[in-house]
């Protein structure tokens, strides 16, 4: 196996703190990898974002066997592919709502995207550079419009209202007032969350002279993750609160 040393050009753990994204390069190639925090069985994730040196025109068996990241060929390569180094201040990170995929932005712009289905159908994730698909990269296409524009979009934008200072208080209020219009006024309130984000509370309600009701506060305030794999609607299906009664 060739001996490279690797540089880790950024490195960023999502907001619910299960999974960390890191930006790669190893001379040759530039990848994005994402791996989990706490559960070992979760396969890591490696998308290729672009080449660092001039491309091959063909792979030999040697490069499958030296245990190196893949680099791809001319053919696999958009006209404006770029080798150049990437700067740690230009690169940011937009998480996906579930916190399972993530956009890579160079200087503002739209390089790559890893999102939650990665690993079905031979996908592993969505690169500017790739212009065909490949076992390491498929291509980005367009992107300021279509489905991968939009999900980024509204990612992003869940993200700024997370952001906002009274966002939980909006969240917690109008989950309790749905709730207090069907079960009456909650009789009593826990915080769930363990001061970690995201925050969760759990109320109490006295349904009726036998029935106490409980109910979780804040779950439904993010998106499941991996819903969409199994739903074509998954916006139906995707968030969700518990409650459950003791007689």
């Amino acid at each position: 196996m060739n001996s490279i040393s690797t540089n880790i050009l950024y490195q960023e753990t999502n907001p619910y703190a299960s999974l960390t994204a890191f930006l790669e390069d190893d001379g040759r190639t530039v990848y994005l990898y994402l791996q989990s925090e706490f559960n070992p069985e979760w396969k890591i994730r490696a998308l290729w974002v672009r080449n660092r040196i001039e491309a091959p025109t063909s792979r030999s068996d040697e490069d499958y066997k030296s245990g190196l990241a893949p680099i791809l060929c001319k053919e696999e390569l958009t006209a404006d592919s770029d080798i150049s180094e990437i700067k740690k201040e230009d690169v940011h990170f937009i998480w996906t709502e579930e916190g399972d995929g993530l956009a890579v932005f160079i200087k503002e712009e739209l390089h790559a995207f890893l999102p939650t289905w990665s690993g079905l159908k031979s996908i592993v994730g969505y690169s500017k550079f790739a212009s065909i698909e490949t076992p390491v990269a498929s291509p980005l296409g367009n992107s300021k419009h279509g489905i991968i524009a939009e999900k980024i979009s509204a990612s992003e934008k869940f993200w700024e209202f997370r952001a906002e200072k009274d966002s939980w208080k909006k969240i917690q209020s109008t989950r309790l007032d749905f709730l207090e219009s069907k079960f009456g006024t909650h009789t009593k309130y826990w915080s769930a969350d363990g001061g970690k984000f995201p925050l969760l509370g759990i109320a109490q309600f006295q349904y009726d002279a036998d029935t106490i009701l409980y109910s979780t506060i804040g779950m439904s305030a993010q998106s499941m993750p991996t819903v969409e794999l199994y739903h074509k609607e998954p916006e139906k299906f995707s968030r969700v609160e518990l409650i459950f009664a003791i007689k």
